[in-house]
């Protein structure tokens, strides 16, 4: 019997029925029946065929047996159930293996035959048309930011990979805390069940670079995506404060918006050579749009190694980023105030990264309550005069001692009413606790310190649950999903 790799699904089956026939002769072996192989036949069960090969001639036919005995069936079966194809069938009829190298090597070889020279213009034309091509069909992780991995098949999850969101400032204790006395603990508990425990904490992840080109938002979104992927059981902690966050630029304006904008301020007298400074029509853009600058086109030094240049463009930066804000919040209430901006566009203007993850990771996600955990801390009797006000709570931008209300009202509501519009009572915890002097947060009081005890005792147990919640619906489907292969299985093997 000659198994190619059409025919038999990839070389490791072949590999597999070798190392099984190999056994004792007069056997019953995954090939056929008692006396269908001898170990000079041996040589046929090739992983590869010559032109010398019989199945390489004219009119040749493979034989097929019918397998009888349940060990042959089940030696078959494991080893066909093994393999990347089976595993994997879309993936490879859709050329969308984005975790092997194989349907790259196929596509690369579509644009660049071998045994052909091609001059060094030609060569990287159709190199970067390969590159191009599988980027477009595959849509991979490492060579597309934005990937829709729901073109990619369910994984057999073996790994527990939390994305961490919250306010940085304001959480500080906390964080160091669950990274002190929590996460190691989750770590030797998945170990014991043979899981891979991770935490994404983006304090440490966003460089310069990212945050030059404004895509600090679209990486903590695709590392939320990630941890959705991967992860089995919980993907998604938030820490909610006093504090609604920091609110960034959009990084695109439609060009239809940005067009009203400036009809509004002409309109109004309002000056936007700040406004076209830093968005400059992306006419490649389909459908085109106006795109935020790099912060490195006018203030080069921000990425730059050297402290005292970087601090400078840093600082100038700020003050230009705090200033181009205004002008487009003023704009876009024009825009709401004569009816031609609706309230849930305008809300993406002054949306915060907190929500937006929190929109990602809970508000939109299936099943929820199997995935994410919010834990909400309020802080009684925050002094807005106290020097560490401005880090607890949203200060008004242009009245460093008033309250930023909008901000507050945007908390409140993600607090009050979307989160628990989507999760149970179970998934979410409230603390409350006093103000402390210009610190906020002091863990020498006890109140404080309790208040973290008691935090990284609810995150490790319900972190815990939504394990072992998972990995008995893991087991239940897996016990599932054997039968039904197996029962399929024999059924094609009956009728060979």
């Amino acid at each position: 019997m000659c198994i190619s790799w059409n025919c038999a699904g990839t070389k490791n089956v072949a590999k597999e029925m070798r190392k099984i026939s190999a056994g004792t002769v007069g056997t019953e072996t995954i090939h056929g029946s008692v006396n269908s192989l001898t170990r000079q036949e041996l040589p046929k069960v090739v992983t590869s065929a010559t032109i010398q090969s019989p199945c390489q001639q004219p009119g040749y036919h493979p034989k097929r047996k019918i397998l009888t005995m349940p060990a042959a069936i089940q030696a078959y079966e494991n080893a066909v159930k093994k393999t990347l194809v089976y595993r994997c069938v879309g993936s490879f009829c859709h050329c969308r293996d984005t975790y092997w190298v194989e349907s790259f090597n196929h596509q690369l070889l579509t644009y660049l035959p071998k045994r052909i020279h091609f001059q060094e213009k030609t060569f990287d034309m159709r190199m970067n048309l390969a590159v191009m091509d599988w980027n477009e069909n595959t849509q991979r992780v490492a060579t597309s930011l934005l990937s829709d991995f729901s073109v990619l098949p369910p994984e057999d999850r073996n790994i527990v990979r939390i994305f961490l969101s919250s306010t940085f400032g304001d959480f500080v204790h906390e964080r160091n805390r669950l990274a002190k006395d929590v996460f190691p603990v989750l770590q030797s508990y998945c170990q014991h069940k043979g899981l891979e425990f991770q935490v994404i904490d983006m304090r440490w992840g966003v460089r310069d670079e990212n945050i030059s080109l404004h895509l600090t938002s679209d990486v903590c979104i695709q590392e939320i995506r990630n941890c959705q992927r991967l992860s089995l059981g919980p993907s998604f902690l938030a820490l909610l404060g006093d504090r609604y966050g920091y609110i960034p630029l959009l990084s695109t304006i439609p060009t239809e918006e940005f067009e009203l904008f400036l009809t509004l301020a002409d309109a109004h007298n309002v000056e936007t050579s700040l406004l076209t400074m830093w968005y400059k029509l992306d006419s490649n853009a389909n459908p085109p749009v106006y795109q935020l600058q790099p912060i490195t086109t006018y203030f080069p030094d921000f990425t730059s190694t050297k402290k005292t240049f970087k601090k400078q463009h840093s600082t100038m930066w700020q003050n230009e980023f705090e200033k181009l804000q205004n002008l487009i919040w003023q704009l876009a209430e024009m825009a709401v105030k004569d009816a031609k901006m609706s309230l849930e566009r305008f809300h993406l203007y002054n949306q915060s990264v907190t929500e937006d993850e929190i929109r990602h990771g809970i508000l939109a996600v299936k099943s929820p309550n199997d995935h994410c955990l919010c834990y909400n801390r309020q802080i009684v009797g925050i002094n807005k005069h106290d020097a560490a006000a401005s880090k607890y709570t949203d200060v008004d931008p242009k009245n460093p001692n008033k309250i930023n209300s909008m901000a507050q009202d945007c908390l409140k509501c993600l607090k009050n009413e979307r989160i628990p519009f989507v999760l149970d009572s179970s998934n979410i915890r409230s603390y409350a606790v006093t103000w402390s002097h210009n610190t906020g947060i002091d863990t020498s009081l006890a109140e404080h310190e309790n208040y973290l005890k008691e935090l990284c005792s609810h995150v490790l147990s319900d972190v815990k649950s939504l394990i072992d919640k998972s990995l008995n619906i893991k087991q239940v489907q897996s016990s599932a999903l054997h039968q039904d292969v197996t029962s399929s299985c024999k059924v094609l093997l009956q009728q060979m």
